[in-house]
């Protein structure tokens, strides 16, 4: 798991920190003119730059499965690899936050948001953050020629339809943001950000399932 661990921070570090990085604090930047620093707006562009860099991970692939890293190839348990890749988005989620997090404690700072409102809006892409990653990790396991869109387009398709979806509304990240910070005060989603992580969490449990099904069948040819 710590293998895996590294060796996923470590090409990402090499191939997207950078880029992602600078980025994502010019977009969050930009988005802080508008206001200006006005919370909704920053933490709705905040909460579409987490789920853009969860997918960015896995971009730019050399090998026919999908991964630099591949985890087809990687000398480690199945279980160990998904568990080392949720730990390394973790990782990077925390890398993030750490990078903007100049602007987003200035915006909280100017508009006297509370630390709870703020840890709310932290938990929330957090989730967001994982469920993503993981749906992309499950999803270029299953579909390795396809980068990912398969899992891509069933992602987009649940967060465009819960738009429209009174059921699927308080599943999504950006509904769950404006309602933490909506100026007559939102229902807290905690049920919701807990059943997201715990989908993420079960997501990487079937992409350790898949992995090793893939392992066994290579092992056997």
């Amino acid at each position: 798991m710590i293998a895996f661990l590294a060796a996923e921070l470590g090409d990402w570090r090499k191939r997207h920190m950078r880029k992602t990085v600078c980025l994502a604090a010019a977009f969050l930047a930009l988005a802080g003119l508008i206001g200006p620093l006005q919370p909704l707006i920053l933490a709705l562009a905040s909460t579409l730059i987490f789920i853009a860099a969860a997918w960015s991970e896995g971009l730019n692939p050399p090998s026919e499965s999908g991964f630099r890293v591949d985890p087809q190839t990687f000398p480690a348990k199945s279980a160990d690899i998904s568990a080392g890749k949720a730990l390394s988005s973790l990782a990077l989620w925390i890398g993030l936050i750490f990078a903007l997090s100049p602007i987003l404690a200035a915006s909280a700072i100017a508009w006297g948001i509370p630390a709870g409102t703020t840890l709310l809006c932290l938990l929330c892409w957090l989730s967001a953050y994982l469920l993503a990653s993981s749906i992309n990790f499950l999803s270029k396991l299953l579909f390795a020629r396809t980068e990912g869109l398969v899992g891509l387009s069933l992602y987009s398709l649940w967060l465009f339809s819960s738009f429209f979806s009174a059921g699927l509304e308080p599943t999504n990240p950006f509904i769950q943001i404006r309602g933490i910070l909506k100026l007559e005060g939102g229902r807290a989603p905690i049920a919701c950000i807990c059943a997201e992580m715990g989908a993420a969490a079960a997501v990487f449990a079937c992409a350790a399932l898949v992995l090793g099904f893939k392992k066994g069948r290579s092992r056997d040819a």
